[in-house]
This record gives C-alpha cells, structure tokens and sequence, in this order.
C-alpha cells in the first residue's frame, strides 16, 4: 500500500521537462507565453510550424489514461459474455484521453539534455543530434547489429524527491538515513527503426542546418526534438528497482519506470520557444545526414 501510494505521489510532483535550430532570419526570443494548443489533441504530422512554447502530448497523462483503460477491461464477475464484448469494443472505440484514440499520431517533445548542438563555424553547419540507449532492465542487446536492433529507451521525464529520516536496525543502532525516490517516463522502442540514423550501434540520429554564426548562436540553446510516431501497443510498462539503506550505506533508493511502446514514424528539430521548424527525419531525410 506505502509503495502505490509512494507511486501516486511521484507521477503528481513529476516535473515535466521540455524546453530549443537553420538558414532563415528568425526572432529567437518571440512570446514567451506557454503554447494555447491542446495537449490531448493528435499531432499533426503535416503541420508547417508549431505553436510557439510547443510542448508536445503529455506522456504522463497519457500513461495514467491507458492505465485506467486497462483497468476497465477487465471483465466483471456479473457480466455476461454478451455484455462484455459490447462494452470492450465501445471502450476500444472511444477515445482514452481528449481525442486521443489509440492508432493517433503522437508527438513527445525530448528534454533539453536529450539532444546535442554543435556549431562548426568553418562549414557554418549547426548539429542537432540525439541518441537513443538500451534499456538494459528489458534484457536488450547492447551489441545490437543492422539486422538486430532491440529495444531502445528515451527519457522524457524524470523527477527525484530526496529527503530523510531516523532509521534503526534490528540490533537497535541508529543512524539518519537518505531517501532517494526518483521517477523516470519515458518510451521504449522495439524492433529495427526505419529511420536513416548515422551510427547503428549507438543509434544516433542527427541533422546539419546551414546557419551563419550570429544566428546559430542566436538560436543553439532553443533547439529542440520532437519523436512522432504511434503507440505499437496500449500495454503500460512498469519496473521498480531500489536499494536498502544499511548502517554502514545508510541510503535508500527508489526508482519507479513507467514507460509506453512506441514506433517512430519521424524526427522533427524545431526552435522550442518559436515552433519553427528546422528539419524532419523520415524515410526521405538521408541525404541530410552527415
């Protein structure tokens, strides 16, 4: 009971982190107002710019809503076949968040520490690069090959309470002990990515703007990535992992991960306060990559 309730209290103090690259004159500083647009609505993936302070669709709502749908279809004891199979399929038909249905195009904005910029200020090139990693709790391959590309994992969000408390031991000692409670969202991806990506191994994908200097530092900071794709299936990932605090390492440590399956269909780099929109990774981007 302590650890769900520990759980609830995580995905309600989570901090959602999203905050920033090309060839046009553009105002780096426009409104700093948040973005107006509806963040259960689908992405549209045909969108010329996004809206400015573009935050993408919300992971941890999205992950409490097919949470509470996969509670509802569970057949009750006083249903009848007949009456199950009619609810299922209206629930599946319905949306399960704001307009979101379970085949919608989603779009999730990465952290700002989940993409790198590099400017070369000989070729005037601007680098917008993001790597995906191994989940290693999921048993992927590390040693992954073109023909063998396992489950791969980006962090959305991650937010940590760290606080502490007067423990004792079996044998009476005493001593304060450092409670460590971390919350990690995020999705995971399975199967090859169709995506160019410049490195197989570490799966990098990354992308050059022609930029002259002023602007490229102008606009380094404001670069962002947005990974848009469809969910593979509605199953919510959940793992725990922890360590117990002892005398000699009074320390405690609680992790809790929460992620969706995920299929990327393409990668955008976009200014995150204007929305303009600097490059897209799809199917037609490998001349772009370097």
């Amino acid at each position: 009971m302590k650890l769900v309730l520990l759980i609830f209290i995580l995905l309600v103090c989570s901090i959602v982190l999203a905050a920033q690259t090309t060839q046009r004159k553009i105002n780096p500083h426009p409104s700093s107002q948040p973005a107006k647009s509806d963040r259960n609505n689908p992405f549209d993936s045909n969108a010329q710019k996004l809206p400015p302070n573009f935050q993408g669709n919300n992971p941890t709502a999205i992950i409490q809503a097919l949470s509470l749908r996969a509670s509802l279809e569970k057949r009750d004891e006083f249903e009848t076949t007949e009456q199950f199979v009619a609810r299922l399929a209206k629930l599946r038909n319905s949306p399960y968040l704001g307009n979101l249905r379970t085949d919608s195009i989603l779009g999730f904005v990465l952290p700002m520490d989940a993409i790198n910029t590099v400017y070369n200020a000989d070729t005037k090139l601007l680098l917008a690069r993001i790597e995906l990693k191994p989940d290693e709790r999921l048993g992927c391959n590390r040693k992954v090959t073109a023909s063998e590309i396992d489950c791969r994992a980006l962090t959305l969000i991650q937010s940590s309470d760290i606080d502490s408390y007067i423990g004792q031991n079996g044998f009476g000692a005493v001593t304060k002990v450092k409670r460590i409670r971390t919350l990690n969202i995020g999705l995971d991806f399975y199967g090859p990515l169709s995506l160019p990506r410049q490195d197989v191994i570490s799966q990098t994908y990354q992308m050059n703007f022609a930029v002259d200097v002023p602007f490229a530092i102008s606009i380094k900071t404001y670069v962002r990535a947005v990974v848009i794709g469809t969910l593979s299936n509605t199953n919510v990932m959940q793992d725990f992992s922890g360590e117990s605090a002892t005398i000699s390492s009074p320390t405690q440590v609680l992790t809790v991960h929460f992620r969706l399956h995920f299929i990327v269909k393409e990668i955008w780099f976009f200014n995150g306060t204007s929305g303009e929109i600097y490059g897209r990774l799809d199917q037609k981007a490998i001349d772009t990559l370097k």
